[in-house]
C-alpha cells in the first residue's frame, strides 16, 4: 500500500509539472492576444524579481529578433507548476475541487492572486485599475489556464498514468 501511495503521489506530481508548464505557455499565448496590462506596465513576475534585487532586464534571450524575459517567464511557469500540483493533489482528495472542469479553481486563483495577493505584496496595482479590458483579459486567460490543467489531469487519468484510487 505504501508503494502504491508513493507512486500515485509521484504521478500526481508529474502531472502537475506537465500541466503547469503547458498551461503557463497557454496563458502566455492568450495574454499576447488579450493583454492584461499596457506596454508601459511591468508584469508581476518581473516586478517580483526586481523587488528581490535581480536585474530582470539582464534575464533575457533573443528569439526571432525579439527580446524574451526568461526570468519573468520562469517565475510565471514555476507558479503555474506549483498551482497545478496543488490542484491535482486537491482533486485526488476530492473530485469536488474539479468543479466546472477546473474553471472554479481558476476563478479562485485569479481573484486570490490578482485581486488580493499581488496588490498586497506590491507586485501589481489593484485588479480593476487596468480597466475592464485588463480584468476581462486576466479572467479569461486564467480560466483557460485552469481548464487546460484539468484537461491534462483527465488525460493522464484516462491513460491510467495516475492511480486515482490510492
Amino acid at each position: 500500500m505504501i508503494n502504491k501511495i508513493k507512486t500515485s503521489s509521484a504521478y500526481m506530481f508529474i502531472t502537475g509539472v506537465v500541466a503547469g508548464v503547458l498551461s503557463a505557455l497557454l496563458k502566455s499565448g492568450v495574454e499576447t492576444i488579450l493583454p492584461p496590462r499596457g506596454p508601459d506596465m511591468i508584469s508581476p513576475p518581473v516586478e517580483m524579481l526586481i523587488k528581490l534585487g535581480i536585474n530582470a532586464n539582464s534575464e533575457v534571450y533573443y528569439f526571432s529578433g525579439q527580446s524574451v524575459n526568461w526570468g519573468g517567464n520562469g517565475v510565471h511557469i514555476l507558479f503555474s507548476v506549483v498551482a497545478a500540483c496543488i490542484y491535482c493533489s486537491l482533486c485526488r482528495l476530492s473530485i469536488k475541487f474539479s468543479y466546472c472542469q477546473g474553471i472554479a479553481f481558476g476563478l479562485v486563483v485569479c481573484i486570490g492572486a490578482h485581486a488580493v495577493l499581488l496588490p498586497m505584496l506590491g507586485l501589481s496595482s489593484s485588479f480593476f485599475s487596468g480597466g475592464l479590458n485588463a480584468s476581462i483579459a486576466e479572467i479569461v486567460s486564467t480560466i483557460l489556464w485552469a481548464w487546460s490543467i484539468e484537461i491534462i489531469r483527465i488525460y493522464m487519468l484516462s491513460k491510467k498514468l495516475i492511480d486515482s484510487e490510492s
